[in-house]
Protein backbone atom coordinates (compact mmCIF):
# COMPACT_ATOMS: atom_id res chain seq x y z
CA UNK A 1 0.00 0.00 0.00
CA UNK A 2 2.87 2.39 0.74
CA UNK A 3 4.26 1.80 -2.76
CA UNK A 4 0.96 2.94 -4.22
CA UNK A 5 1.16 6.19 -2.25
CA UNK A 6 4.54 6.92 -3.78
CA UNK A 7 3.25 6.50 -7.33
CA UNK A 8 -0.05 8.38 -6.98
CA UNK A 9 1.40 11.92 -7.49
CA UNK A 10 3.33 10.77 -10.56
CA UNK A 11 0.27 9.10 -12.04
CA UNK A 12 -1.82 12.24 -11.43
CA UNK A 13 0.79 14.38 -13.17
CA UNK A 14 0.88 11.94 -16.08
CA UNK A 15 -2.91 12.10 -16.43
CA UNK A 16 -2.80 15.91 -16.35
CA UNK A 17 -0.09 15.93 -19.02
CA UNK A 18 -2.11 13.69 -21.31
CA UNK A 19 -5.48 15.41 -20.71
CA UNK A 20 -4.33 19.05 -20.79
CA UNK A 21 -4.26 19.49 -24.59
CA UNK A 22 -7.84 18.25 -24.86
CA UNK A 23 -9.39 20.70 -22.35
CA UNK A 24 -11.61 23.17 -24.25
CA UNK A 25 -10.24 26.66 -23.59
CA UNK A 26 -10.00 29.62 -25.90
CA UNK A 27 -7.08 29.39 -28.32
CA UNK A 28 -4.92 32.00 -26.57
CA UNK A 29 -5.54 30.59 -23.08
CA UNK A 30 -4.88 27.07 -24.32
CA UNK A 31 -1.54 28.09 -25.83
CA UNK A 32 -0.50 29.82 -22.60
CA UNK A 33 -1.49 26.86 -20.43
CA UNK A 34 0.38 24.44 -22.68
CA UNK A 35 3.44 26.70 -22.67
CA UNK A 36 3.55 26.90 -18.88
CA UNK A 37 2.79 23.19 -18.53
CA UNK A 38 5.66 22.38 -20.89
CA UNK A 39 8.10 24.35 -18.76
CA UNK A 40 6.75 22.73 -15.59
CA UNK A 41 7.21 19.25 -17.04
CA UNK A 42 10.75 20.04 -18.21
CA UNK A 43 11.69 21.04 -14.66
CA UNK A 44 9.85 17.98 -13.36
CA UNK A 45 12.03 15.76 -15.53
CA UNK A 46 15.12 17.57 -14.24
CA UNK A 47 14.02 17.01 -10.64
CA UNK A 48 13.31 13.34 -11.26
CA UNK A 49 16.77 12.97 -12.78
CA UNK A 50 18.30 14.42 -9.65
CA UNK A 51 16.23 12.10 -7.51
CA UNK A 52 17.23 8.93 -9.32
CA UNK A 53 21.03 9.01 -9.38
CA UNK A 54 22.15 11.00 -6.37
CA UNK A 55 19.04 10.15 -4.37
CA UNK A 56 18.76 6.40 -4.83
CA UNK A 57 22.30 5.34 -5.71
CA UNK A 58 24.34 7.95 -3.91
CA UNK A 59 26.48 8.61 -7.01
CA UNK A 60 27.43 12.15 -7.91
CA UNK A 61 26.22 12.59 -11.49
CA UNK A 62 27.28 15.87 -13.05
CA UNK A 63 26.03 15.01 -16.51
CA UNK A 64 22.32 14.26 -16.15
CA UNK A 65 21.51 17.57 -17.83
CA UNK A 66 23.07 16.18 -21.01
CA UNK A 67 20.15 13.79 -21.28
CA UNK A 68 17.71 16.67 -20.88
CA UNK A 69 19.49 18.47 -23.72
CA UNK A 70 19.41 15.36 -25.90
CA UNK A 71 15.71 14.94 -25.23
CA UNK A 72 14.96 18.60 -25.89
CA UNK A 73 16.78 18.59 -29.20
CA UNK A 74 15.08 15.33 -30.18
CA UNK A 75 11.63 16.78 -29.49
CA UNK A 76 12.48 20.02 -31.32
CA UNK A 77 13.81 18.23 -34.40
CA UNK A 78 10.95 15.71 -34.55
CA UNK A 79 8.19 18.24 -33.92
CA UNK A 80 9.34 20.46 -36.80
CA UNK A 81 9.04 17.66 -39.33
CA UNK A 82 6.11 17.98 -41.75
CA UNK A 83 4.92 14.45 -41.04
CA UNK A 84 4.61 15.27 -37.31
CA UNK A 85 2.08 18.09 -37.71
CA UNK A 86 -1.00 16.42 -36.25
CA UNK A 87 -2.91 16.61 -32.99
CA UNK A 88 -1.13 14.78 -30.21
CA UNK A 89 2.21 14.57 -32.03
CA UNK A 90 3.95 16.17 -29.04
CA UNK A 91 3.27 13.09 -26.95
CA UNK A 92 4.81 10.82 -29.59
CA UNK A 93 7.81 13.18 -29.80
CA UNK A 94 8.29 13.11 -26.03
CA UNK A 95 8.09 9.32 -25.92
CA UNK A 96 10.58 8.99 -28.78
CA UNK A 97 12.88 11.47 -27.01
CA UNK A 98 12.72 9.28 -23.91
CA UNK A 99 13.73 6.25 -25.95
CA UNK A 100 16.54 8.26 -27.58
CA UNK A 101 17.83 9.35 -24.16
CA UNK A 102 17.63 5.76 -22.91
CA UNK A 103 19.83 4.61 -25.80
CA UNK A 104 22.40 7.29 -24.94
CA UNK A 105 22.12 6.33 -21.28
CA UNK A 106 23.01 2.74 -22.09
CA UNK A 107 25.89 3.90 -24.31
CA UNK A 108 27.25 6.06 -21.50
CA UNK A 109 26.40 3.68 -18.69
CA UNK A 110 27.83 0.45 -20.07
CA UNK A 111 31.50 1.51 -19.94
CA UNK A 112 31.09 3.25 -16.57
CA UNK A 113 29.38 0.49 -14.59
CA UNK A 114 32.26 -0.07 -12.18
CA UNK A 115 33.30 3.53 -11.64
CA UNK A 116 32.65 5.09 -8.23
CA UNK A 117 33.26 8.39 -6.53
CA UNK A 118 35.22 11.08 -8.31
CA UNK A 119 35.88 8.96 -11.38
CA UNK A 120 32.18 8.55 -12.09
CA UNK A 121 31.61 12.30 -11.58
CA UNK A 122 34.42 13.13 -14.03
CA UNK A 123 33.07 10.78 -16.71
CA UNK A 124 29.54 12.17 -16.40
CA UNK A 125 30.81 15.75 -16.48
CA UNK A 126 32.84 14.94 -19.59
CA UNK A 127 29.76 13.46 -21.24
CA UNK A 128 27.80 16.64 -20.48
CA UNK A 129 30.57 18.77 -21.98
CA UNK A 130 30.71 16.61 -25.12
CA UNK A 131 26.96 17.00 -25.59
CA UNK A 132 27.24 20.74 -24.97
CA UNK A 133 29.99 21.12 -27.59
CA UNK A 134 28.14 18.90 -30.06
Amino acid sequence: MSRLREWVPLLVLLLVAVALPFVPFSDQVNKRILSVAGIVFIYLILALGLNVLPGWTGLLDLGYVAFVAIGAYTVAILYRQPWMQWEGAWLVCVLLAGVHCAVWGVLRGAPTLRLVGDYYAIVTFAFAQIVLIF
